[in-house]
């Protein structure tokens, strides 16, 4: 058989190539073989001893496929979260449920809102769908306010992404104001609160929209085992919406989207609440006090419901400059450029050792 090549090829759907790939936070730095990863908001104190022990006993397993219903774990998220089974379902880390409802809800043409430095992610899985990407424009100070997404609706709009608490900025939108939101907008709208840092909001104001996907039939949560839960490189998230979602999400989705190990895990890891609560209030200690270094230190900052903390500078140069002493000295942070935000730099907060080096570090970049 002639398998000569010709000048001819395999063509992408339209549009595809401009989709920007998803570029992730840097793990190697030449001259630093153990660098202070500070670039993915991973949690650095790692996972639960019980996921470890799940996972590690589940290599017995390995030749088997996945519960593609992921029972045992939707039914521990149910008891844990006092939510219904049935109104459930896993992903392979929440941004699978992101992408499935792009595909799931959007004809070729019609829109999606989301603000316009939030998670590149919701970009790409709108475009991916052949949707129109709207951008709701963010305030000076980087805050959300929902009157600039109820201002982007057009008859277009079929879908629109929150991230609360939101990605790069950390900053969140009340409870209240999403029960607003809600009773503002066009019913025929899917509207997708992302939580994936639920549990690092400690301000009196947020409050997980769990009930308001119980209430209303056009309300996605969702929620990841990759951040508190340290379990990012298993790929495990799961999603709460009415039975009328859900449906349309079994249709579409993998059959076995997440492993054997990861829903064993994962399992395991929503049941051990004393490390869960360990966990959450040293982020919460460590994010206060890198914040006050920040202050004292004269760097400008967001203040942060994550477990990551922006820093804004003057412009891109100067970002640039301190990320690039930062490096120098084996410490990973994260440029937003991506985000549109070339001028920022956001800093995951990792275990008190590491954010002494850190610290130490932007002192003596200050002092320079």
């Amino acid at each position: 058989m002639n398998m000569m090549k010709n000048e001819s090829k395999p063509e992408s759907r339209n549009g595809l190539l401009a989709i920007p790939p998803y570029v992730p936070g840097s793990s190697y730095l030449p001259g630093f073989p153990d660098p202070v990863k500070l670039s993915s908001n991973e949690n650095a104190a790692g996972c639960s001893p019980a996921a470890r022990e799940a996972f590690e006993r589940s290599i017995t397993e390995l030749y088997k496929y996945p519960d593609g219903g992921a029972k045992a774990l939707r039914e521990a998220l149910a008891e844990k979260y006092d939510i219904h089974f049935d109104n459930i379902m896993c992903g392979a880390g929440s941004d699978n449920l992101l992408e499935l409802a792009a595909h799931g809800f959007l004809n070729p043409g019609d829109e999606s809102i989301y603000f316009k430095h939030s998670f590149v992610i919701y970009n790409i899985a709108v475009r991916a769908a052949g949707g129109v990407p709207v951008q709701a424009e963010q305030e000076p100070d980087l805050s959300l306010k929902i009157d600039r997404l109820i201002e982007a609706v057009t008859p277009k709009t079929k879908l629109i992404f929150i991230a609360n608490p939101d990605n790069p900025t950390g900053t969140i939108i009340p409870f209240s104001e999403l029960e607003q939101l809600i009773g503002l907008l066009p019913s025929h709208i899917l509207i997708v609160i992302d939580e994936a840092y639920y549990e690092f909001a400690d301000s009196p104001d947020y409050k997980t929209a769990l009930p308001l996907a119980e209430k209303h039939n056009n309300v996605l949560v969702t929620r990841t085992f990759s951040k508190m839960f340290g379990l990012a490189a298993l790929r495990v998230g799961w999603g709460y919406a009415s039975s009328d979602i859900i449906n349309i999400f079994a249709r579409i989705r993998s059959p076995f989207n997440i492993s054997v190990p990861g829903q064993k895990a994962a399992t395991a890891a929503l049941k051990d609440t004393a490390w869960q609560e360990e966990n959450i209030q040293t982020v919460l200690s460590e994010r206060a006090r890198l914040e006050a270094a920040y202050t004292q230190y004269g760097y400008h900052f967001i203040p942060s419901q994550a477990n990551f903390t922006l820093l804004p500078f003057e412009n891109q140069e100067a970002a640039s400059a301190c990320e690039a002493f930062l490096l120098s000295q084996g410490i990973i942070i994260r440029n937003m450029t991506g985000n549109g935000l070339p001028h920022c730099l956001r800093i995951s907060v990792g275990l008190p050792e590491q954010n002494d080096v850190l610290l130490a570090a932007l002192e003596a970049y200050k002092s320079q």
